[in-house]
């Protein structure tokens, strides 16, 4: 198995793995074969990218003679209403999440609302979702941050946590909350060094931090077990 990554770049193995990141760039697709048998795409839903229809067309997906391409994602419907089928043929099989709950795979879920004083009322929404500043400014003005902790304390005393805010800040500032609380939490933001953020999730699986706070990072394929 030959992997593409940073200094990486074995693309003559039989089997090459590669992040989407890495492998549309100009330099490394050129240097990429063309005659793969099987391609198999995860988080499907982001096929219809540039960055993805690139390095499809390379290995030749779109031609009648190309390779087997399949895709897996838990999440088909895009946010932009983009739909997939400008990539994907078909769905050749599918399960609910009820049906992935009752089946043990996935964890049941219990939902418990927070409700604060914010002006929703002011923030503009852009391709359906809120304007990330105005959100968090109108959740700073809430003063979201107590309000989190407080909820945490009094439904999961004991129980580690991830914290997703819509900006960096709001997330350093949530981290701040918890631990004037006295819980050892920690932010986590796109710019945090792979070695730091390696350092901080080994700390959060031992338990030395007990809440992380990010914002977009720990999304798409983070799993740790140790929080439930």
């Amino acid at each position: 198995i030959g992997i593409v990554k940073a200094e990486q770049n074995e693309v003559s193995a039989p089997v090459v793995v590669a992040s989407v990141q890495t492998l549309s760039r100009p330099k490394r697709l050129s240097q990429i074969g063309q005659d793969f048998r099987t391609v198999i795409v995860d988080e499907a839903h982001h096929g219809v990218a540039e960055t993805y229809r690139r390095v499809l067309e390379h290995v030749g997906s779109f031609d009648d003679a190309g390779p087997l391409t399949v895709g897996f994602t838990a999440t088909p419907e895009r946010g932009d209403k983009v739909g997939v089928g400008q990539v994907w043929e078909r769905i050749v099989y599918q399960q609910s999440i009820l049906d992935m709950i009752t089946q043990g795979y996935l964890c049941d879920l219990r939902a418990i609302r927070v409700a604060l004083k914010a002006a929703l009322d002011q923030v503009h929404t852009r391709h359906g979702d809120f304007v990330e500043s105005q959100l968090a400014g109108a959740l700073l003005a809430a003063n979201a941050p107590e309000h989190v902790v407080q909820a945490c304390q009094q439904h999961a005393p004991d129980r580690k946590a991830l914290v997703f805010t819509p900006t960096v800040e709001l997330a350093y500032d949530m981290a701040k909350a918890f631990r004037e609380a006295g819980i050892a939490a920690e932010g986590l933001d796109g710019t945090t060094p792979q070695e730091e953020r390696r350092d901080l999730l080994r700390r959060l699986h031992t338990g030395e931090t007990r809440v992380i706070c990010n914002c977009a990072v720990l999304t798409e394929g983070f799993d740790e077990p140790s929080v439930d």
